[in-house]
Formats: C-alpha cells, sequence, structure tokens
C-alpha cells in the first residue's frame, strides 16, 4: 500500500518532542510506521461527535482526541485493515485516563486477548512493548478504573510492527489505497488477507490462460504453496465463461481448489481488463479457497464454502449470493467493489448470505459495494419476499463488516439481519422509502408495497460508525451508535447501548449527495486499466 510520508515525517517529529518534554518516557523499540494512522477507530461510546473514536487515529496528537463517556467499562479500538505483526502500542492519554486498563488484540473484533494489563496508569503518553509480538487485525485499549469522574480520553492510538522490521514501501502496481466513499470509487480490494492485485504486472507468478472453465480450474489447481506465498495472478482471456446457474443444486463450475493455508491468495482476473470476461448463465463457484475474483461481469455468481476468498471489482446483473458449506467455517471472505446497479422485477432477493448447519459463516467484509433493489411480481402465489442484501441460515453467522457501501430497499427493506451476531456498519448509505424509489422507482409488473425498512429483523452486538440510514429499525440490538444519521427518531428498544443516533429529518435525495450512479461508464472509468 501506498504510505504518506509528509504524515510519517510528522509523527516521527511529536514522539520525539513527547520524548523531549515528559519525564520518564522512552521511545518504544520499533522500525516500522503507525499501523493505526488513519485506520478505522470503534469505540463502546462517544461523548460527542467532536470526540469520535476516530480522532485518536487521525494522527492529531494534542488537538483531536476520542472522549468516552462518564463511566468505568468503556474501550476503543483500532482496525488495522489485515492482519497485522505487532510489537509495541503507545497511548497518548488526555486528561482522562485510566489507571487500571488492558491492551487486547483480536482478528476478528469479537474474541480478544490480554496482551498487557496494568493497575498503575499515571497518564501522559504510555509506550508498551509486548513481551511477545503478535498478529492482529484489531488492537483495543481496554478501560477497567478511570482516574477521573470523566470516563477515558486517548489523543492518539498508535500501533507499531516489532523491532527491526521494516517498511518496504509500496509494491510496483500495488492496489489503490482506499478512499472512504458511498459505494465504489475503484479504491477498495480485499485486504483481509494479502491479494494480488488484478493490474500487477509484477507478481512473481503470473500464469496466462484461454478463455474456459477448465483452463482456470488447472491453473489453480497446479499452484503450489511456494507460488501462492510469493503471488500468483492468473489472467484469463477474453470471452464468455457459460455456467450450469448459480443454485445449489447445480454443476458447480469450478471446486474443491486452493488452500486456506495459504497466507496470500492467488488473483483469477481478465488479461485485457475489467469487462473483458463475461459470465452467461450463472456460475456456483464452491469450496475453492485463498482464491479472488476480480474483474468480471455476471449475471449470476455464488461462492459456497469458499473460505478465505473473494469477489472484487466485479459487476452482478442479477443475483450475488455467498454461502458455507457443511462441516467447515467460512471466514474472511470479502466482497470488495461488487456492484449490482440496476433494478429488477424478480421473485427473490438481490443478494443473499447464508450458513448452513455445521458450515457457520464468520469475519466476512463488503466493501465498497453497491446494491440495487429487486421487486417481487405481485401476481406470485405465495407471495415472495425481496430484500436487497439477506443474512441468514441454519448455523451461525457472525461478525460481518459493511464499510463504504450503498445499498438502497428492496420490497421488504435493504438489508434483511436475521439473527445475525456481530455487524460493523461503517461508513455506510442505507435508504429505503421515497428516497430509494427516487432513484430505483417501482418497475412495471413488479410490487409496490412497502419499502419503507432500512433494516429489518433481529440480531445482536450492531455497531453503526459515520453512516447515514434513511427509513425503518428492525430490532437488531446496538451495542453503539457514533455520527450515525437516521430520518426519524426511533424507539426506546432500538437505540444503542452507548452513543445515540444523531436524528436529521430533512434527510433526503439530495441530503446527503446520493451514490454515484455505477453506470458502465463510471465503472470502466475507476475499474479500467
Amino acid at each position: 500500500m501506498k504510505k504518506n510520508m509528509s504524515m510519517f515525517a510528522f509523527c516521527l517529529v511529536v514522539l520525539f518532542t513527547l520524548a523531549c518534554l515528559l519525564p520518564g518516557w522512552e521511545t518504544p523499540a520499533y522500525a516500522s510506521s503507525n499501523l493505526a494512522l488513519g485506520k478505522t477507530a470503534v469505540a463502546s461510546s462517544v461523548k460527542n461527535s467532536a470526540l469520535a473514536a476516530s480522532k485518536a487515529t487521525d494522527g492529531d496528537s494534542t488537538t483531536t482526541r476520542w472522549g468516552s463517556n462518564y463511566t468505568s467499562s468503556e474501550w476503543m479500538y483500532v482496525d488495522l485493515g489485515s492482519s497485522q505483526n505487532v510489537g509495541s502500542v503507545t497511548i497518548q492519554w488526555g486528561v482522562a485516563y485510566a489507571t487500571a486498563y488492558k491492551i487486547q488484540l483480536s482478528s476478528n473484533a469479537s474474541t480478544w486477548t490480554d496482551v498487557y494489563a496494568t493497575t498503575s496508569g499515571d497518564g501522559g503518553v504510555d509506550a508498551i512493548t509486548l513481551a511477545a509480538a503478535a498478529t492482529a487485525r484489531y488492537v483495543r485499549v481496554q478501560g477497567i478504573t478511570p482516574a477521573t469522574t470523566y470516563g477515558y480520553s486517548i489523543y492518539e492510538l498508535e500501533v507499531y510492527a516489532p523491532s527491526g522490521t521494516t517498511d518496504p514501501g509500496p509494491d510496483p502496481g500495488d492496489e489503490p489505497d482506499r478512499d472512504a466513499s458511498f459505494g465504489p470509487n475503484g479504491t477498495h480490494w480485499p485486504s483481509l488477507i494479502p491479494t494480488p492485485f488484478m493490474y500487477d504486472t509484477n507478481v512473481a507468478n503470473i500464469i496466462e490462460v484461454s478463455n474456459s472453465w477448465s483452463a482456470i480450474n488447472t491453473a489453480i489447481a497446479g499452484v503450489t504453496s511456494a507460488q501462492a506465498e510469493a503471488g500468483v495472478l492468473i489472467r484469463v482471456a477474453p470471452g464468455t465463461l457459460t455456467g450450469n446457474g448459480a443454485g445449489s443444486g447445480n454443476t458447480p463450475v469450478l471446486q474443491n481448489l486452493g488452500s486456506s493455508s495459504w497466507t496470500k491468495r492467488i488473483t483469477v482476473a481478465p488479461r485485457d481488463g475489467y469487462g473483458t470476461v463475461v459470465i452467461t448463465g450463472g456460475a456456483l463457484i464452491k469450496n475453492v479457497r485463498g482464491v479472488a475474483f476480480a474483474g468480471l461481469i455476471a449475471d449470476q455468481i455464488k461462492l459456497e464454502g469458499c473460505d478465505r476468498s473473494a469477489l472484487a471489482w466485479t459487476k452482478v446483473t442479477r443475483w450475488l449470493a455467498g454461502y458455507g458449506i457443511a462441516n467447515q467455517t467460512t471466514s474472511m471472505v470479502e466482497f470488495s467493489e461488487v456492484v449490482m446497479p440496476d433494478s429488477q422485477v424478480v421473485d427473490g432477493d438481490a443478494s443473499d448470505f447464508y450458513s448452513v448447519s455445521s458450515g457457520p459463516i464468520d469475519g466476512w467484509r463488503f466493501d465498497g459495494i453497491y446494491l440495487a433493489p429487486h421487486f417481487f411480481n405481485p401476481a406470485t402465489t405465495p407471495k415472495p419476499h425481496t430484500d436487497t442484501m439477506q443474512f441468514a441460515g441454519s448455523g451461525a453467522y457472525s461478525n460481518m463488516t459493511i464499510r463504504d457501501s450503498a445499498i438502497f430497499s428492496s420490497n421488504n427493506c435493504s438489508i434483511q439481519t436475521g439473527s445475525l451476531n456481530g455487524l460493523v456498519l461503517e461508513h455506510s448509505y442505507l435508504a429505503a422509502g421515497s428516497v430509494a424509489r427516487s432513484r430505483y422507482p417501482f418497475l412495471a409488473g413488479g410490487s409496490t408495497e412497502a419499502g419503507t425498512a432500512a433494516f429489518n429483523g433481529n440480531g445482536t452486538n450492531f455497531v453503526a460508525l459515520d453512516s447515514v440510514i434513511i427509513g425503518g429499525m428492525g430490532s437488531a440490538s446496538w451495542t453503539s451508535a457514533s455520527n450515525t444519521k437516521t430520518s426519524y427518531a426511533y424507539q426506546a428498544s432500538q437505540q444503542p447501548a452507548s452513543g445515540s443516533w444523531t436524528v436529521d429529518t430533512t434527510l433526503s435525495a439530495t441530503n446527503p449527495t446520493m451514490p454515484p450512479m455505477p453506470t458502465d461508464t463510471y465503472l470502466n472509468s475507476i475499474w479500467g486499466n
């Protein structure tokens, strides 16, 4: 990823200045830039919008800060964006510091491991070198005992790799840095696991294949663990790939390939750039692990049991799905800038994400996606139930992240959460009712009922951050909400346990400005080589 070297230099100046001014503070042993700088931060509560968690990772260690509610068991964590080797953590406390607190690490923002604890905190700057370096994506400061009656205040939370780690700088042809948006903008690329960029011609192993499923199958099957570790990009010649249908009963076009043990995904993408490989007839990709598919146009596509795999920079015209598979946890699946731009009359959801019995799904991320609605045919019996994005299943499904995304309601709602356990809604735009219909009017032959709910369903442990929700709310349990606008006041049972919704009855099709319509011209401009 590209680095902002001017900000890095600024951080160094601040650190060395603090070293001179604060007695007893020693420079921690690290040799990398601040891994938390500019990354997403989430908190158990914020006293007001000016004290958002993001203020503790913005690089400003003197004027901006996170401030919690005035209670003791408050926390904040930073999402490093992908798994990183963590060697030290620096906390620059405000006046409201913790005398007792823990530093915790996690791979999923749900299960936390203590790596440091103290009961004798004295504020100022705590520079902590961990007893043993550990790999984690999330780093949390968990308050236990506040020094004052004002909860906790952190000017900056910094995370560094272990001593001796060097920063290699950007790779040639590396993917773009994420730029926050509502929907696709050409800057979201799978990153929970390192994934070769589709336009990177410097990948160690570039494999050219003809336009056929058998050629793609042979290429993936031939990848060794050593090649995957070094980097593999499989480039497919232009043409049309005909599928066998995307339903669970259809014959997969690819099956039982790849490996969950690879630490780096391999990437399959069009040789000549976005849109030059088209899938028709629906494609079921089953139990293909550690593989990213990118740059495609598909009518229907379903990833089933595709642990640690991804779909990126892809236009889907009819149906998108991700399912679990029996006897396996399907985790760390990413949908990055997957776009369904057009509404349709279809007796079914626009997108479905399902667990199966003994096959849970966990820790998926939807990044920069854009989903248009489906409207069912009112003549169909029994009456269909259409959502734009549905989570459901007979097994556990948990810890989903929807970031920088735009989702417009179908007849029922924008997102059906079912009994999802754990959702982070970050900087996303959900529209229902008249606002959704201003872009996607009801279609001839389609039902005109409902369409006023942004959320429906139950679910627990939800977090909202920097988002816009226009429409009704189901009965999900919200742990916290920060800097998130809603179009009207929700019921008491729909209020977050910490933080609050920012009610703005003026939210409309122009406030805020709607996400860009992902026309073919727009998609070619952001995804083209």
